[in-house]
């Protein structure tokens, strides 16, 4: 398992690009997103399916190997069965 740490900056920029932006993995945890109003979850939704269709098979393993914030934020756990 890899941990965030200036060291490692392929890590560092996958957190970066697919993880911390909006705290995504916060809006992920416990299906905290069901909880945004429609518009925010639209959004929320739009550009976590953007990310899923540009991230790399590499970056993908990436986030699978770090830590729980990183492995959420890469399996899009919580929104998949949000309201449309």
């Amino acid at each position: 398992m890899r941990y965030p740490q200036p060291s490692d900056p392929e890590l560092m920029t996958a957190i970066r690009r697919y993880v911390s932006p909006g705290r995504r993995y916060l809006k992920l945890l416990h299906g905290n997103c069901l909880g945004l109003d429609t518009g925010e979850r639209d959004r929320f939704a739009a550009e976590l399916a953007a990310d899923a269709r540009t991230i790399t098979d590499h970056e993908l393993g990436v986030l699978l190997d770090s830590e729980w914030r990183a492995r959420m934020t890469a399996l899009g756990d919580g929104c998949a069965d949000a309201p449309r």
